[in-house]
């Protein structure tokens, strides 16, 4: 039996030329329509964005990472948990907050570390740009949580679950819940600037 090896380039940065197969890669792993290429351009456009990528040895996107930095307030609109229990969370009043905000990898590379090598990489950015505090946003399909052994291995912990986090994506066809407006729970993973 031969054993096939997909070299994978190095986590970089993402560029504007990525962000037709970004949106692509985002349809496929989180449902099409939850970012179109303009949410993804000024997600880049950010000065406080961590946007990651890796190739596969064909040149082909086969993961990403998607977070930033922001305040409590902006934090706890996303997550659907009050400013002052992120504050309080943070143990300080005016918490530097990273976003993970998503991450994929394409189904032909799944199980290679893949998610592991970019949550990692974005979250130790975060931390190394000030975050106080992160939050790993995490789709919760029933009573699975697909990258929970990811967030947990890098450190995170369960927070709690948070409703209606996606229900504004008006975009978003969902390929769990299947509603007009998404209505899945989010599962809220937390690690703190101490953690790494």
């Amino acid at each position: 039996m031969e054993i096939l090896h997909t070299v994978f380039s190095p986590t970089r940065l993402v560029t504007s030329a990525d962000l037709p197969a970004l949106r692509r890669l985002c349809d496929q792993c989180v449902g099409t329509g939850l970012y179109s290429e303009t949410d993804l351009r000024e997600l880049l456009a950010r000065p406080d964005g961590v946007c990651v990528v890796q190739e596969d040895g064909e040149g082909q996107l086969a993961g990403y990472c998607l977070g930033f930095l922001t305040s409590a307030a902006e934090a706890a609109d996303i997550i659907k948990q009050s400013a002052a229990d992120i504050s309080l969370w943070a143990k300080t009043p005016q918490p530097v907050v990273g976003i993970c905000k998503s991450l994929g990898v394409d189904e032909g590379h799944r199980g290679r570390g893949l998610a592991l090598e970019l949550q990692g990489y974005c979250a130790e950015a975060m931390l190394s740009r000030g975050a106080d505090l992160l939050f790993g946003v995490a789709w919760r399909q029933g009573t699975s949580i697909p990258v929970a052994q990811t967030l947990l291995a890098l450190g995170f912990t369960y927070l709690c679950d948070s409703q209606h986090v996606w229900y504004d994506a008006a975009g978003l066809d969902c390929p769990v819940c299947k509603q007009p407006r998404c209505v899945c729970p989010a599962a809220i993973f937390v690690k703190r600037s101490g953690n790494l």
